[in-house]
């Protein structure tokens, strides 16, 4: 059980309600790029995962939270689900949000929203990437991650006891 199972079970509801609304409608063009990440905290670790080295991307080798870009009419709680589902093969449950963010990847600028995250499995299946493990904000470190993920490194650096939702 996670030490952040409070937030779940106060927020969980009025999250999905709130996260399952499109962020943009059929006929209104995104401004920017939305990404989502969720970060799963279980006794003082982290879960990140590393893209493969044979991936066709500058991710290849690097390790991040797991997330990726919202589809336009998607939600950021649904298209959380879809990544966990397609990278790692699990479902999750979403919590609060509890980090907001912005990166520049190549000429694309990104918002990027983070999740506090509940496995529902840890049998992982792993399609994009070649290796998922728990990792202390210490040794994260030295860790060569994602452009995108550092600014949330840089969050959990200055929360020692972990996400929250304040």
């Amino acid at each position: 059980m996670s030490d952040f199972d409070p937030a779940f079970t106060d927020q969980l509801k009025e999250l999905e309600d709130e996260a399952s609304s499109p962020t943009a409608s059929p006929d209104e063009p995104l401004q920017e790029t939305m990404s989502v990440a969720g970060v799963v905290y279980r006794d003082g670790a982290y879960l990140m995962a590393r893209r493969s080295a044979h991936a066709r991307s500058d991710l290849a080798g690097k390790w991040e939270f797991v997330g990726g870009k919202v589809s336009n009419n998607e939600g950021p709680a649904t298209a959380l689900r879809r990544e966990f589902k397609e990278e790692l093969g699990v479902n999750i449950l979403v919590g609060p949000l509890f980090y907001r963010g912005s990166f520049q990847h190549r000429d694309t600028h990104f918002t990027l929203q983070v999740y506090l995250v509940r496995l529902l499995s840890e049998e992982f299946s792993l399609t994009e990437h070649d290796e998922a493990r728990w990792f202390t904000v210490r040794e994260m470190a030295g860790l060569e991650m994602a452009s995108s993920d550092y600014g949330v490194f840089e969050y959990l650096m200055y929360h020692p006891d972990g996400p929250t939702n304040s």
